[in-house]
């Protein structure tokens, strides 16, 4: 490939590029990012105090029991 665009002419020669020097900035973004971020922090702590916990994410990670071959229909009548 580079020779493909060394023989169509679209590699520069000369280089324009301004290199700054970066820092840290307090921007709207940085604001965002920290709200954001409490908002998680809220919702985690939600979720334990509210019961979840690690037994629940354990048990996400494992399959259903199987109850026989209950379809859930019959016990509401549409069968």
């Amino acid at each position: 490939m580079e020779f493909v665009f060394q023989g169509a002419g679209l590699i520069p020669h000369a280089r324009h590029a301004k290199i700054e020097m970066a820092s840290v900035s307090w921007n709207y973004t940085t604001f965002l990012n920290i709200i954001f971020l409490i908002v998680a922090a809220a919702l985690v702590g939600r979720y334990f105090h509210r019961g979840g916990g690690w037994k629940m994410l354990r048990m996400m990670n494992k399959p259903m029991e199987d109850h026989g071959a209950h379809t859930g229909h019959e016990a509401h009548g549409y069968a």
